[in-house]
């Protein structure tokens, strides 16, 4: 085969799709669809949290990165990931007794057990509570009230990554 003249086809990316662009001549500015790592574009911060299930012997636990502007509800969802649950129980986070206050879970306007309303996880933020500037912080996470199965959510760290996703397991 005869080589070719011209610049090369390049690699595309459409909604997760790989495709083979058309050859055109190289720009001085990266497309649109490049990874954002462009100078002025901001680098994306993320919380890494380390998640332990309480009175379980081995220690079960899982670590991942999720996006400083995430939602409790961002969290309890990849908590479920994690774990590989099933998402079909109330939740909520809360700091540990004696605080034993809730920050956010399954919306309840009705309140809970001491007529306090929860507070839609959907709707708070991760960075009003975890800011990476404690020695220590870390809050419990419920899922199944019934049940009861209590988790410590620690925050190990604060990252900026070039890349951009919304969470990651490590």
């Amino acid at each position: 085969m005869a080589p070719r003249s011209g610049p090369e086809p390049s690699l595309r990316c459409d909604e997760g799709l790989a495709t083979i662009a058309p050859p055109r001549a190289r720009a001085s500015t990266p497309p649109v669809w490049w990874p954002s790592t462009r100078l002025g574009v901001p680098v994306p911060r993320y919380f890494e949290f380390e998640v332990t299930l309480q009175e379980i012997e081995p220690r079960l636990w899982r670590r991942f990165l999720l996006r400083t502007t995430s939602s409790f509800a961002l969290l309890h969802l990849a908590i479920q990931e994690a774990f590989g649950w099933e998402n079909c129980h109330l939740w909520e986070c809360r700091l540990p007794a004696p605080l034993d206050r809730v920050l956010a879970g399954t919306p309840n306007d009705d309140g809970d057990d001491c007529g306090r309303p929860t507070p839609d996880g959907r709707e708070v933020k991760l960075n009003t509570y975890f800011t990476g500037q404690r020695a220590l912080e870390w809050c419990e996470y419920e899922y199944d009230l019934g049940d009861s199965w209590v988790h410590d959510v620690k925050l190990i760290g604060v990252h900026s990554i070039k890349d951009t996703f919304k969470r990651r397991l490590l």
